[in-house]
Parts: C-alpha cells; structure tokens; sequence
C-alpha cells in the first residue's frame, strides 16, 4: 500500500510539474501576448485616432475660418454700401448747399443791379 501511495504522489507531482510548467509556459505566452497588443494600440490605434482627431479639428477650424470670411466679406459689402450712400448724401447735400448759396448770390446782384439800375435812371432823368 505504501509503494502504491508513493508511486501515486510520485506520479501526481510529476503531472502537477508538467501541468504547471504548461501554465508557465502559456502565461508567458499571454503576457508576450498583451505586450504586443499593447504597443499595438500605443502606437497603430491611438495614433490613427490622434491623426483623426486632428484631421477634425482641421476640418471644423476650416468651416469656423470660412464662416468668419463669409462674414467678414459681408461685412465690408454692407460697410461699402453704407459709406456710398453717406457720400452720395453728403455729395447731394454739398451740390444743394452751393445752388442756394448760388441762388441766393445771384438775388443779391439782381436786388443789386436793379438799385443800380433805379439810381442810374434817376440821375438820368435829372440831368
């Protein structure tokens, strides 16, 4: 019974040396494994998606850039339409200006030359 036990334990820990020795072998496996994985997704994944994440930003910084554009140049279309039409009002106000001085110049000489005239005539008449 002893030597059967001892052949027993014998041969259960010669089978427990190999079952463990497979796990070791496959832990390793596993964790050379995960390794790779890892420097897999540190450097393929997470490099594809920074590129990504970029290439959004680029994407939304150039819709924002062309919208400010756009706005910039309506901007200056609705600025430049302003502006001619003050000058064009202040042009007319100019040209208006100077025809009533202009008118009023001209009623001046006339109330003048009629006073002239008036005068004229009555010296001629004395004389």
């Amino acid at each position: 019974m002893a030597d059967e036990r001892h052949i027993i334990l014998e041969t259960t820990q010669s089978e427990r040396a190999i079952v463990l020795k497979q796990l070791l072998e496959e832990f390793a496996e596993m964790q050379l494994f995960i390794n790779g994985e890892r420097i897999d997704l540190m450097e393929n994944q997470l490099k594809a998606e920074r590129e990504a994440v970029f290439e959004a930003i680029a994407a939304e910084r150039a819709i924002v850039v062309g919208a400010a554009v756009k706005e910039r140049a309506d901007t200056m279309d609705e600025l430049e339409i302003m502006v001619d039409e003050l000058v064009e009002r202040s042009a007319v106000k100019v040209v208006d200006h100077f025809f009533v001085r202009a008118v009023q110049l001209l009623a001046i000489a006339l109330v003048g030359f009629a006073l002239i005239a008036v005068v004229v005539v009555l010296v001629w008449k004395r004389r």
